[in-house]
């Protein structure tokens, strides 16, 4: 819980010498520098854990509590007495944030709830709870109004752009893509990769087909002599998946080596507007579900926050010796697209921008696919 709490961004403050000394006079054998672990004895004596909770809090040491309790409210003898606990406490510190890690259910989990704590059974996932209190909490008392960060003055159409399309908006908005030629034509394939001189990477383009890798839609490694051939596969290719999808072409951009992929998205919330998410990306995006989330806009410092919380950041950090990812240009880019996502929003619904590729430091980072959905009511 500590650790997550630490990668999350909160601080795990060394208790004072007075909140460990008055901890030890009522069990001496506790941990009592933070996390506090007042031991199994609170099965034997319950009422450690109501006297531990009021000394934190009247220290005054922690912003937030999160309590893990596991099953003492299912237990039978000391469900009640427990909540018994939970009743007092709220009525001495009725202002204190407490999240309840305990398992809890039905009318327990109701009452609880109604005292005002936030309840989960898992303990990591309380102290994300915990963390997320936090966020909301910066953001409310950011001095920055949304005004005073830069805009970019870039207008989204109202229609579904395809990925060429969407990277070119993306490019007005300051956010690095890569360079890459849309054919329409085996020979203007054949053409296109000969003048880069490397292999390419080849990708169909149409705004009915988003998924491309998923039916084969993209081909890599490509070169001069196999790229018409591979044009007319991708065609096929698209109209074999979906017959009346608008075929635009094929695009023809430089094979890159190395890198970490990320996403880098947008996501219109009903409420709140346009959210921003980043995490690692390629097709390992939904299976990983290693993400964080911030409202938009904001600076690059708030960019570099979002990156370090995710949990794969010792990958842009370098691994076994790997090298350092360009973090500097991937927080540049999701602070402009931010501001993007804010100066559009009542014009989109999402953004995905998967994989941004992201090489290391100082040779910088690209969107290597992008699609832009508008809202329907725009």
């Amino acid at each position: 819980m500590s650790d997550i709490a630490s990668r999350l961004g909160m601080d795990v403050p060394k208790l004072t010498g007075r909140a460990q000394e008055r901890i030890r006079e009522i069990i001496p054998y506790a941990g009592t520098r933070n996390p506090v672990d007042i031991t199994g004895q609170t099965l034997n004596d319950p009422s450690l854990v109501e006297k531990c909770l009021d000394i934190l809090i009247e220290e005054d040491v922690c912003d937030i509590i999160v309590i893990y309790m596991a099953m003492a409210t299912q237990s039978p003898a000391l469900a009640e007495i427990f909540m018994e606990i939970f009743r007092n406490i709220r009525a001495k510190h009725p202002e204190v944030p407490i999240v309840a890690g305990v398992y809890a259910e039905g009318e327990c989990r109701r009452e609880l709830e109604d005292l005002g704590y936030i309840v989960s059974r898992e303990p990591t996932r309380a102290v994300g709870i915990a963390a997320s209190l936090l966020n909301f909490g910066r953001s409310f008392a950011a001095d920055m109004p949304p005004a005073t960060i830069p805009g970019n003055g870039v207008i989204v159409p109202s229609e579904t752009l395809n990925e060429v399309a969407a990277k070119k908006h993306l490019a007005a908005a300051g956010i690095p893509v890569v360079v890459e030629t849309l054919v329409k034509s085996g020979a203007e394939a054949a053409a296109a990769v000969e003048a880069l001189g490397q292999p390419a990477a080849m990708k169909l383009v149409s705004p009915d087909i988003p998924h491309k890798s998923e039916i084969g839609g993209v081909m890599l490694k490509v070169g001069p002599e196999d790229a018409a051939a591979s044009y007319e596969t991708l065609c096929e290719r698209g109209r074999k998946h979906k017959p009346d999808a608008a075929i635009e072409g094929v695009v023809v951009a430089p094979m890159i080596d190395g890198g970490v992929e990320t996403i880098l998205g947008v996501k219109r919330d009903p409420v709140f507007g346009p959210v921003v998410v980043f995490g690692l990306g390629g097709v390992f995006v939904e299976v990983l579900q290693d993400v964080t989330r911030r409202l938009a806009p904001f600076g690059v410092e708030e960019a570099l926050e979002m990156i370090r919380e995710i949990k794969g950041y010792p990958l842009l950090e370098g691994v076994r010796g790997g090298p350092v990812a360009d973090v500097d240009t991937l927080a540049e880019a999701l602070s402009r697209l931010s501001v993007l996502a804010y100066e559009n929003r009542d014009r989109i619904d999402s953004i995905d921008i998967n994989p941004f590729l992201v090489l290391p430091e100082g040779q910088g980072a690209f969107a290597v696919d992008a699609l832009i959905v508008p809202r329907e009511d725009s």
